[in-house]
């Protein structure tokens, strides 16, 4: 009896700390990063674009590119 107890109220805390992480009002921004499918082979140009969701309009985000190893030719604001 002890044993069903415990392993009930573990089941209990369990689930309401997975219920608590649950936030549909949350503030953060979808960023959904597009990148080259494959290797890139050197001396070949590589295009990444960052899309953000709607929800990014309303804050004044900013991101900065970097990379080791290569060179950033552009780098813009569509």
């Amino acid at each position: 009896m002890k044993n069903f107890l415990f392993i009930l109220i573990f089941i209990l805390i369990f689930c309401g700390g997975a219920f608590a992480q649950l936030d549909k009002n949350s503030s953060c921004p979808t960023i959904d990063v597009v990148s080259p499918a494959g290797i890139t082979q050197p001396g070949e140009t590589a295009t990444f674009t960052a899309n953000l969701g709607k929800e990014a309009e309303k804050l004044n985000l900013e991101y900065k590119w970097t990379i080791s190893g290569g060179e950033i030719l552009k780098d813009k604001e569509l």
